[in-house]
């Protein structure tokens, strides 16, 4: 409200008339008299020793002020006008014209840790290109260090238990024959019992102690052959166990790897490398690799009147410089924006994700925020006169 009162004041209201007024140290102040609209001073200054000072008419002193007052109340409501148009183009412009605020990146690989260690050093620094192979850092894990010794501890468990079994399988197989000769001697005895005439006098106990021996021999044997299907079958078993045991410490030791971590691609390292000395939980990234080609990922308003599709034209630009892309694609999912693009007090918004791809390489450095715009925006217009002002238009 005080913004248009002055608006209309200094621009549709007449113009207050001047009081022209004169003070001396020894004259008295003389009141002029107003006559339509030019003031006319008709009495003059009487000075101390009797003199009088003649004042001219003001009249024709007050045609070139009124054209400069007239000269800064454009001025001044032009600012106004230009201010107002900054505030509505910068509250409402992105919903209209193509406007998102975009971060220079390319696929990112994430060496991550699989366990939890602690750094002892990097062989690399944030912008260093790697080749696939390259030791990157090294870690030491109390816990897989653990993990392995409680294998290992486990391996000679199992592989004494298998020694057992075998040993008791070598026994079980030399027993057997023994007892096969001992139930064919006791077998032939009751057949010897049964073939005796009736007329024989055969002793009561002589009967019962082939009998026995008989029955012992064939319990033995086939307790023997049971014992050594057994002994196979847990052998089986112990070799299974042993065999996973061995699987498990051998895939422990080639993820450990004595703690080094290689490159598995070719890529530059992002801005973000873990320090030695700093200890990382399961999954938290040692450091990023970048790798391909680079693209702009912007993030698109949500309620905009206009359409992107891929193919249209637009200006990537950090303010200064700018280059000219392509919108290679538009996701149909929404994602949280990025900590530097969201602002002090306001809420954790989700916007739908965009991919511009440059028709020429980036000069813009990995990671750095950008401006995605259309050709005819006010940013692009900004940015070419600023290039203009720096020599790189």
């Amino acid at each position: 409200m005080r913004v248009c009162w002055r608006i209309w004041k200094n621009c549709c209201l007449p113009p207050r008339r001047m009081t022209i007024s004169y003070r001396s140290r020894s004259a008295n102040v003389i009141r002029p008299e107003i006559r339509g609209n030019t003031p006319v001073i008709r009495n003059r200054i009487r000075t101390t020793n009797g003199s009088s000072l003649a004042v001219e008419q003001a009249g024709r002193h007050e045609r070139p002020l009124q054209r400069k007052r007239k000269l800064g109340r454009i001025v001044y409501l032009l600012l106004v006008i230009g201010f107002l148009a900054y505030l509505v183009v910068t509250l409402t412009g992105h919903l209209f014209i193509l406007k998102a605020s975009g971060i220079v990146t390319s696929d990112r690989f994430v060496v991550g840790a699989a366990y939890t260690a602690r750094v002892l050093e990097t062989d690399v620094a944030p912008g260093s290109p790697v080749r696939e192979g390259d030791v990157i850092a090294r870690l030491e894990s109390t816990e897989v260090l653990t993990s392995l010794a409680q294998l290992a501890q486990n391996t000679a468990l199992i592989e004494e238990r298998r020694q057992a079994a075998i040993n008791r399988q070598k026994v079980v197989e030399s027993l057997i024959p023994i007892a096969e000769r001992r139930f064919e001697a006791a077998q032939n005895g009751v057949t010897r019992l049964d073939r005796s005439t009736s007329g024989n006098a055969i002793s009561q106990t002589y009967i019962s102690s082939v009998l026995s021996e008989a029955f012992a021999a064939e319990r033995d044997l086939m307790t023997l052959r049971t014992e050594a299907g057994s002994v196979l079958e847990q052998l089986a078993v112990i070799n299974d166990h042993l065999a996973e045991v061995t699987t498990a410490m051998s895939n422990t030791k080639s993820a450990y790897a004595d703690g080094v971590v290689r490159a598995p691609h070719d890529g530059t390292v992002s801005a973000h490398v873990a320090s030695p000395g700093q200890v990382l939980t399961v999954g938290e990234p040692v450091l990023e690799l970048l790798n391909g080609e680079t693209f702009v990922l912007a993030y698109l308003s949500r309620g905009r009147v206009y359409d992107v599709v891929p193919g249209n034209h637009v200006i990537i630009t950090d303010g200064v410089r700018t280059v000219d892309g392509v919108v290679d694609r538009v996701d149909v999912v929404a994602d949280s924006l990025p900590p530097e693009f969201r602002t002090t007090f306001g809420i954790q918004e989700r916007q739908q994700i965009m991919r511009v791809k440059p028709n020429e390489p980036l000069s813009f450095p990995y990671l750095s925020r950008v401006t995605v715009a259309s050709p005819w925006s006010l940013t692009h217009l900004s940015a070419r006169l600023f290039g203009l002002f720096d020599g790189r238009f």
